[in-house]
């Protein structure tokens, strides 16, 4: 049946391809045809196109001929349609040969056309004739020659479309017979389907159904069959459902975490146990693969194992992860895995999980406890060990295999003391273990034992047995501690005592041993000489039993703190006190106590006594001396300061004379003396200045300030200084500054320009020709800490060799005749010594006679992150005069400061002594008051003092000014203590006196009485709300000075930005220059730097106080 089926099928398929060819055939045939039609068709059309342009060309061209005359215009619109016709007639001939190409090519119908080629090109040449040459003679003769050729071309282009319709119906009669021939193959198929495939196929269709009748039949009994085995499946499908229900709720109700994945890894099914452990839903996980709950460090290594699960085709294994849960946290599981192939392919996942994390935490916290043990034995200074009852060692910690030179464990387990100790050593140790064996105890017992070099070494072993959980005894447990260095070390310490006593007992020194708290313990027999008592009756009393009561209980006072330093292991200072003794009455002693320390802790001291009787007379004597020499230093500080304040006055007349006399254009024959009066009074100056230096630099009175300062400025401001008289001398006065050199230094830059100014003052003075060269530069640099060498070195006379050492002592010069003819003291160099070696350098030099010197010194400084203050720039003079009050009881000193201020234009009034000068300023305004220290009746202090007590702002307003001899440390305090603004040293230089004058001319003008006008501007006259606007203005005024001050000292910068912003609106109603400039740049550099400025305190209280004055002299005018 089968066979007739696919024989059937093979027929029906034979007979549709046919029918199919046949069509496709004939449908190819139709489309040729007519496709041929339409190219004949179309080559009919363009042979009739050919013929209808060659008649318009000639019919043209006769219109031209007879109308060229007529018009201009239509002439040319006639030969531009006839250019035209003629292009598209030679394009249609071309097209009309190229088509004829395309097809089947007919020899007659190619002659044709070729022939009409020919005429055409002649045609063709005669029009381009007439377009080129439109002369009447020309046209004609074209019209001749198309004449001639026209009538055979449209002959031959009619033979020509004939061909073509010949040939076309020749084709066409083709076609039809070959369309009928396929259509009698057609009906040829159609009958040999009937005989062949349609007549059987009723045959075999009736014999079917004859089969199919009996089958049927069959069927009935079947069906009857398969209701019976329904019934039983049915009893089975309950069976299956029940087990599938058991199943569900054992694999849902299960604790473990029973889940499946699919060929990717994704989840495709999980229980409830799995969203317990991992905290996904279902939902959640069925929408994430396996991959992402793996912990993220555990990732890598188990997908490799369960690829290479997959690879090796093993179908089961154990694995225990970390996996991540929604929440973040950790959890171990270990699941057991069962991957399913087709094939080669893993295309299922079954996995049953347990959260094994309480047990991986025990299995940590064991691992750690063992590691914890292990690094605890390991570390111990003691060798432990374990052996089993056949004396081999099962455990040894590191102490025990490095003591038995073995690198690892390793090397000494499973052997026994015979493999690892002497022969000798090994017998007793084994017999000691068959003891503990046995039940014995061994514990802390020494033994003298040979290591393998053959060094004896003490050794203190315990032994206990090691028993199972029967209590049955399976080894021992073992530790050795070598006590070799102990031994000797008792043995050292037995022998030192026993040299300390010896010591002790033959010292003239006391020497004792004491507990905490001061208890004697042990005296050497040295006591009895010293106190008279033996030292059975000085131990087990307290060291302060035999003091003097006074320096007993002070001792008693400090007894705390000398425990805290000896516990500290803090050095304790040898104490000196009286004792009391049997037979000598009171002694002085020096006491010198050494801690004793036992394990680390304070476990006593020692003390060692000595007699220092003869020695406290000898410092009484030399106290005395002291006190006598200090009385002395200080009669001889009096005098010099009396000395200088005597000579210093004629000085200043001297000096301020001749200055004013030089002024006046002297004669010619007078200036050379007057330049030696000038220069003889400033060499005694020199002199005064340099025996005061070195008074204070004896007498040790000289402190070196430390403050930010620019030292370029400092150098340049020396070299600027010295360069008039380097000049004068004709020799080049030159500075070398180190580029690498930092700007702002922090150290004393007044005693720096002293050193330098000496150093560099002698080398002029002693250099006749040449240069004289200032090196400055940097020899070590840590961090922003630098040491700085100065360097000056001139061409001068030079120095002998026998002299360099001495030319730094006091009053010496290299030469006796030095003194004579370059002036001087001696003094410069000790001074300069001293005050280099205050800084921390020292000045050192070399020299050849007749060549020159070399002077160097090197000083530490450190870097300076805030900028030195910028010294006054010298004032201009103005035209405007100052009332100045001159206060001073010498008239040369009157005649001297007036006679220059007079000069330049100021008015002056002289005061006497301070009681006129306080006199004359009650009852006259005055813009500066120049005054004396020292005068009698009320000198310059207390004249100061009764100013600035006066009650008005004028008089704390005004500026004085000291004029004293004496620049020291404390008139400098005085001065500043009584409210004076500064001071100016007599003699004083002209350049000097009239800088510091204009400075102070410079602060009383300063047109800050614009804010007066302001503040009238805002009142209108109402005195009333003007005084109230003025109370207003200082409140705001003071609060932002102390806000400054406070911030400062809490480092609280928005604290002060807070206090100006709210002061703003009385800083603009003020309108003071100088204040707001100095708070926009106090207020600039707090926001950039975060941090209170402290070089701008003075410059803020300055300006704030000067508006307060002024705002004071308004409210009280």
């Amino acid at each position: 049946m089968e066979d007739n089926s696919a024989r059937l099928k093979r027929r029906y398929i034979v007979f549709i391809a046919s029918i199919v060819l046949t069509l496709v055939v004939s449908q190819v045939i139709i489309q040729y045809d007519l496709r041929q039609q339409n190219q004949d068709a179309e080559l009919i059309n363009l042979a009739g196109r050919q013929r209808m342009l060659s008649q318009r060309i000639s019919k043209l061209t006769l219109f031209y001929f007879y109308n060229q005359n007529i018009e201009e215009v239509s002439g040319s619109y006639a030969l531009d349609t006839l250019e035209l016709l003629t292009k598209h007639w030679v394009e249609t001939h071309h097209q009309l040969i190229e088509q004829n190409n395309l097809g089947a090519q007919s020899p007659v119908i190619d002659s044709l056309l070729t022939l009409n080629t020919t005429r055409l090109n002649q045609i063709a040449e005669a029009v381009e004739k007439i377009l080129t040459h439109p002369q009447p003679e020309t046209i004609r003769k074209s019209i001749q020659q198309i004449a001639e050729v026209e009538l055979p071309f449209l002959h031959t282009m009619e033979h020509t479309v004939n061909q073509y319709q010949q040939e076309a119906e020749a084709k066409l009669n083709n076609l039809k017979r070959v369309e009928y021939i396929l259509a009698a193959i057609a009906l040829l198929i159609l009958i040999l389907e009937f005989v062949f495939i349609f007549y059987p196929t009723i045959n075999r269709v009736s014999s079917q159904n004859r089969l199919l009748t009996n089958l049927n039949e069959q069927l009935k009994v079947r069906e009857k069959d398969l209701q019976e085995s329904l019934v039983h499946v049915e009893s089975l499908k309950d069976h299956l459902t029940k087990s599938e229900r058991q199943y569900r709720e054992l694999v849902m109700n299960a604790t473990d975490m029973i889940y499946e994945l699919n060929e990717v890894g994704r989840f495709s099914f999980v229980n409830p146990g799995v969203e317990s452990v991992t905290g996904f839903t279902k939902e959640e996980l069925l929408n994430k693969t396996y991959a992402e709950i793996i912990h993220p460090d555990d990732r890598d290594i188990i997908l490799e194992f369960y690829r290479n699960q997959a690879r090796t085709f093993n179908a089961n294994s154990y694995q225990e992860l970390r996996i991540k849960t929604k929440a973040g946290n950790e959890v171990w599981i270990g699941q057991n895995v069962k991957i399913q192939f087709a094939g080669k392919t893993a295309y299922r996942v079954n996995v049953v999980a347990r959260n094994i994390t309480k047990i991986k935490e025990a299995e940590f916290k064991l691992y750690r406890e063992r590691l914890l043990l292990r690094t605890i034995i390991d570390n111990i200074p003691v060798n432990i060990y374990v052996k089993n009852l056949k004396s081999e060692k099962i455990l040894a910690n590191k102490a025990e295999y490095e003591y038995l030179g073995a690198k690892t464990e390793a090397e000494i387990l499973g052997k026994s003391d015979f493999d690892l100790y002497p022969s000798e050593t090994a017998t007793l140790s084994i017999a000691e273990d068959k003891r503990v064996f046995a039940g014995e105890r061994i514990v802390n017992v020494e033994t003298q034992n040979k290591r393998n070099d053959g060094a004896e070494c003490w050794f203190l072993i315990s032994k206990v047995p090691l028993h199972d959980e029967r209590q049955n005894i399976i080894g021992l447990v073992g530790i050795s501690i070598d006590i070799t260095e102990s031994k000797l070390a008792s043995e050292e310490i037995a022998r030192k005592e026993k040299l300390y006593r010896l010591v002790s007992e033959n010292s003239q020194d006391v020497i004792s041993l004491h507990k905490v708290d001061g208890t004697f313990e042990y005296i050497s027999p040295a006591c009895i000489e010293l106190h008279g008592y033996t030292p059975e009756e000085i131990v087990g009393r307290l060291g302060t039993d035999f003091m003097h009561p006074d320096d007993a209980a002070q001792t008693l006072s400090k007894t705390d703190e000398f425990l805290r330093m000896m516990h500290n292991h803090e050095p304790l200072e040898p104490m000196q006190f009286r004792i009391a003794t049997k037979n000598r009455g009171l002694v002085w002693v020096e006491n010198v106590i050494k801690p004793i320390y036992t394990h680390g802790k304070l476990t006593g001291f020692q003390s060692t006594v000595r007699d220092i009787s003869v020695r406290k007379l000898y410092e009484a004597a030399l106290q005395e001396a002291k006190e006598k020499a200090e009385a002395a230093t200080k009669v001889k500080s009096q005098f010099l300061s009396m000395m200088s304040h005597e000579i210093r006055t004629p000085i200043n007349g001297i000096l301020g004379l001749t200055n004013l006399l030089m002024d006046e254009n002297p004669r010619e024959d007078q200036l050379p003396r007057l330049n030696l009066l000038k220069f003889s009074g400033e060499n005694l100056l020199t002199i005064i200045n340099d025996v005061l230096d070195f008074s204070k630099a004896e007498a040790g009175k000289v402190v070196l300030e430390t403050a930010p300062f620019n030292l370029h400025e400092v150098a340049s401001n020396v070299i600027n200084v010295l360069a008039l008289k380097a000049e004068e001398k004709g020799i080049a006065l030159m500075l070398e500054l180190d580029p690498n050199l930092p700007r702002y230094l922090a150290g004393d830059s007044v005693r720096l320009t002293q050193v330098l100014t000496n150093l560099i003052n002698n080398a002029i003075k002693f250099t006749e020709q040449g240069s004289v060269n200032l090196e400055i530069k940097s020899t070590k640099s840590e961090k922003h800490n630098h040491a700085i060498r100065f360097v000056i070195t001139d061409t001068g006379i030079g120095i002998p060799e026998d002299k360099l050492n001495s030319i730094f002592e006091s009053f010496t010069q290299a030469s006796s005749d030095t003194t004579r003819k370059y002036g001087g003291t001696g003094l410069g160099l000790a001074i300069t010594k001293n005050l280099v070696e205050l800084m921390g350098g020292k000045v050192q030099v070399k020299s050849k006679v007749g060549e020159g010197s070399t002077f160097w010194f090197e000083v530490a400084m450190s870097e300076a992150f805030t900028e030195a203050p910028t010294p006054a720039t010298t004032i201009a003079s103005s035209k405007q005069s100052l009332r100045i009050l001159v206060v001073d009881d010498n008239p040369v000193n009157q005649e001297v400061a007036s006679g220059f201020l007079k000069r330049w234009g100021h008015l002056v009034t002289l005061a006497d002594d301070g009681v006129v000068a306080v006199e004359k300023v009650k009852t006259k305004k005055f813009d500066l008051i120049l005054m004396d220290l020292q005068m009698p009746g009320m000198d310059g202090y207390q004249a100061a003092t009764t100013i600035r007590q006066m009650p008005a702002a004028y008089f704390k307003s005004i500026p004085i000014i000291a004029l004293t001899a004496s620049s020291s440390t404390e008139v400098q305090k005085r001065v500043n203590d009584c409210g004076m603004n500064g001071f100016l040293s007599k003699p004083f230089k002209p350049d000097d006196f009239r800088s510091t004058v204009e400075q102070y001319k410079k602060l009383e003008n300063q047109p800050e009485s614009r804010h007066l006008k302001s503040i009238d501007q805002y009142t209108e006259g109402n005195l009333d709300l003007k005084k109230q606007l003025i109370v207003l203005f200082k409140g705001n005024l003071l609060e932002v000075k102390e806000k400054f001050f406070e911030a400062l000292g809490s480092n609280t910068p928005d604290l002060f930005l807070s206090s100006l912003h709210k002061a703003n609106t009385t800083i603009k109603m003020i309108d003071s220059a100088d204040l707001t400039k100095t708070l926009e740049e106090i207020r600039a550099r707090v926001k950039s730097e975060r941090k209170i400025p402290i070089d701008q305190s003075e410059k803020l209280t300055s300006a704030i106080d000067r508006v307060l004055n002024m705002l004071e002299e308004e409210l009280l005018g």
